[in-house]
């Protein structure tokens, strides 16, 4: 079965997201069950206090903090919450990442701009359902992608401008087969 045709039987209920009442995690925004790529994303909510997700949707949880007591938050959620979590430019770290394991039903992933190493990238390892990752201007080396060997649905990746060889754009490709790599540096 294609992930086309497990995503149309599987268009969720309205459901309802509790977010701490004290500090808002960030913004939420929806879009159509289906649709993919960056196109599509509507402002919905805050993320704080208790949210009505409508049937139909997917959700988009744009991070504003990263305090860990906030943070904490998503290992209450259910494993298939969220579909795309965006921590693009914050101090976002490694030891944070620990809070997405839970996550296993998220597709898309924003790391732009953390400060995210290789080391951390063993967190995402539980993230099966993954099928999109940017890591552009983050602290990951071409060695730290071998992480992503676990996840089998990955189909793009982001390096950004991360400095890599010809042999390690081959290696990268056989690695993760059947995934877009885009960015990089090629050195010589």
């Amino acid at each position: 079965m294609r992930d086309d045709q497990r995503d149309a039987r599987e268009v969720p209920e309205e459901r309802t997201l509790a977010f701490s009442d004290e500090q808002s995690l960030g913004s939420v925004y929806l879009r159509p069950w289906g649709e993919t790529g960056d196109d599509g994303w509507r402002s919905f909510e805050e993320a704080q206090s208790v949210v009505t997700i409508p049937a139909g949707q997917q959700i988009l949880l744009e991070f504003a903090t990263t305090d860990p007591l906030a943070l904490a938050t998503l290992a209450e959620f259910a494993p298939d919450a969220l579909q795309s979590l965006d921590h693009s430019m914050t101090p976002f770290t490694d030891d944070q990442l620990i809070y997405l394991r839970g996550l296993i039903g998220l597709r898309e992933l924003d790391l732009t701009d953390t400060r995210i190493t290789d080391a951390g990238l063993r967190h995402l390892r539980p993230l099966v359902q993954l099928r999109r990752l940017l890591l552009g201007e983050t602290n990951v080396t071409a060695l730290g992608l071998a992480h992503l060997s676990a996840l089998p649905r990955l189909r793009f990746v982001d390096i950004g401008n991360m400095p890599i060889a010809d042999t390690t754009k081959e290696w990268l490709d056989e690695l993760l087969p059947g995934c877009i790599i885009e960015g990089g540096l090629v050195v010589k």
